[in-house]
């Protein structure tokens, strides 16, 4: 009995070392379980940082889009205010036409005067087509006369027809006067 009573307690021993083992062997295992952990939590740690770095790049960029935006929006004031003094200077100008408009009535060709005396009596705009059909005469003739009258200086207005979506012209309050005295004194 005593014996075997050794023998159990060395039994023991061996028990007990096996479980030392076994719990270091768990033990190291976890640690090394931890330090993966800890390489991971840092990758997105690394990511994070990275991440900052592009939103930083990012909102700079807006920034630029936001400052060319408002520098684009002053030009466009600026532009806008231009356009306007380029108009008063032409409205201006054109004042002084109504002179030019009677001698340069005075330079056109019968035919071209026939036109402009067609768009004084009608009652709207003209196209093309309406002016060639009234006077008799081809649109591709009735378009190089009118080109002709502008060239000269004579004032028609060129605008879109709703309905058709042609070209149709027309002259304004003052050309018109012009060109109907004109007529009255041709006769």
């Amino acid at each position: 009995m005593v014996f075997n009573f050794f023998r159990k307690r060395g039994d023991i021993h061996s028990r007990i070392d096996k479980l030392h083992v076994h719990i270091g062997d768990s033990f190291s295992k976890i640690k090394d379980d931890m330090k993966k952990v800890s390489g991971w939590i840092g990758h997105f740690d690394s990511k994070t940082k990275d991440h900052d770095q592009k939103l930083n790049f990012i909102m700079k960029k807006l920034e630029m889009i936001e400052q060319l935006l408002q520098n684009s929006e002053e030009n466009e004031e600026e532009v806008v205010e231009n356009k306007q003094a380029i108009e008063r200077i032409q409205s201006f100008n054109r004042s002084n036409q109504s002179f030019m408009n009677v001698q340069s009535l005075k330079n056109l060709t019968p035919a071209q005067r026939q036109i402009l005396a067609l768009m004084g009596y009608a009652g709207g705009p003209l196209g093309y087509d309406d002016m060639s059909k009234k006077l008799g005469l081809s649109v591709i003739t009735v378009r190089r006369h009118l080109n002709d009258i502008k060239r000269s200086g004579i004032n028609i207005e060129e605008k879109v027809s709703a309905r058709g979506r042609k070209k149709v012209f027309l002259l304004d309050k003052n050309t018109k006067k012009l060109v109907l005295k004109q007529k009255v004194r041709d006769k």
